[in-house]
């Protein structure tokens, strides 16, 4: 697989975010499916994801910083 799907301009899209990008999505799916069988409301599960989601990605940012911390205490910017 190729890391780089392609490019425009400064903007380049890497297969590792859209595969990411499409798992999150998939999973919206399947859980709304799981919620109409079960009789839940469908904005609860939107707003939940939407919460899961970047709870997701703000900890993985961070747990990446502790894991390299000696890197980051030089350049705390970066």
């Amino acid at each position: 697989m190729h890391p780089v799907l392609f490019k425009i301009g400064i903007f380049t899209v890497y297969s590792y975010g859209v595969l990411i990008a499409l798992a999150f999505f998939i999973s919206l799916f399947f859980a709304l499916k799981a919620a109409k069988k079960n009789n839940i409301a469908p904005e609860k599960i939107i707003d939940l994801w939407i919460i899961v989601a970047l709870s997701g990605i703000i900890g993985a940012r961070v747990f990446y910083v502790v894991l390299n911390w000696p890197y980051f205490a030089v350049n705390p910017l970066e």
